[in-house]
């Protein structure tokens, strides 16, 4: 597995994983991170990569040339499908489980944010790196749509009851911002440990998300609401007691997104009229793809161009 080296000897260092389905909605994710940084820190972005097109690296690469401070690569996750086995186990591509291939790859680096593509930044992600651990080795949003499915969803409760137990559900994270303490996730060998699982069950509800929950589970701390806000309301939230402490903890995130998470399953550029969607295709257009953009959505809805 080829590692990665240091690109400054300080850095605020940012992964994120894309394929050229994905490349241009990462775009616009990589285009907010950088519009809120700050040139008193550095930036190291990785782009873990299965198939981007030259171009579309081209266009990623681009949006950091004007700024000293940041640097923007890729690096190739094709090796992962010919070294691994276990992904003959997986039912999705080498990009849902690169969050796990992170502390290997990034061997000289001590701590990294992973970040989704379906994201839009609203703050200087320097403060979420500098998010204190302590003793956890992952820090992260709580998973509020899957803590309260599991009180009301039988199947998920017997699941993680049974199938899959884990400790503390409601301890349990949304994989999509992560903060990891890479040097204490080598410990551990999160790598090895994921393979293990993956072996072991063959088929997981939710992924790598839940290979972090259950290796991590006693090392776990949250993050505020706000750095990975989901919008979407689980509807348990909006009536059971039970959950007002849950409920209590996501409303946190409507006073300042610092950064949205378009975690449901319709997506922005698909339907610009969802929630929040005005916000995704404001910054969309300050970026070099929008007109691309534009193209693939009234591609999918003709019908809207004489709306």
């Amino acid at each position: 597995m080829k590692k990665l080296k240091k690109i400054y000897e300080n850095s605020i260092n940012v992964v994120f994983a894309s394929d050229n389905n994905y490349a241009p909605c990462t775009t616009v994710a990589i285009y907010t991170l950088i519009a809120h940084t700050s040139k008193e820190n550095n930036y190291d972005i990785v782009i873990f990569e299965s198939g981007i097109s030259d171009e579309n690296k081209q266009i990623i690469e681009d949006l950091a040339k004007e700024h000293d401070n940041i640097s923007v690569r890729f690096y190739s996750t094709k090796k992962f499908f010919e070294d691994y086995d276990f992904f003959h186990y997986a039912y999705y591509t080498a990009d849902t489980y690169s969050r796990l291939f992170i502390p290997n790859v990034m061997e000289d680096y001590d701590k990294a944010i992973y970040l989704d593509g379906d994201i839009i930044v609203l703050a200087d992600v320097a403060e979420l790196y500098n998010f204190d651990l302590g003793d956890a080795i992952l820090g992260g949003g709580r998973n509020y749509g899957l803590i309260s499915s599991y009180y009301h969803n039988a199947e998920i409760r017997n699941y993680y009851d049974k199938m899959f137990p884990i400790k503390d559900i409601r301890n349990s994270i949304n994989g999509g911002v992560l903060v990891m303490n890479l040097e204490k996730l080598r410990e551990i060998d999160l790598l090895k440990q994921g393979i293990g699982l993956l072996d072991k069950y063959k088929r997981l509800l939710c992924q790598d998300e839940d290979i972090l929950n259950k290796v991590c589970t006693d090392r776990i701390k949250h993050i505020e609401s706000a750095w990975n806000w989901r919008f979407a309301t689980p509807q348990p939230l909006l009536y059971d007691h039970k959950l007002l402490w849950l409920t209590q903890e996501w409303s946190q995130g409507l006073y300042e997104q610092k950064i949205i998470h378009y975690i449901c399953k319709t997506k922005p550029w698909d339907e610009a009229n969802m929630y929040y969607g005005e916000v995704w295709w404001a910054w969309a257009k300050k970026t070099p793809i929008y007109q691309q953009l534009l193209k693939a959505y009234f591609d999918k809805h003709p019908e809207q161009l004489n709306a």
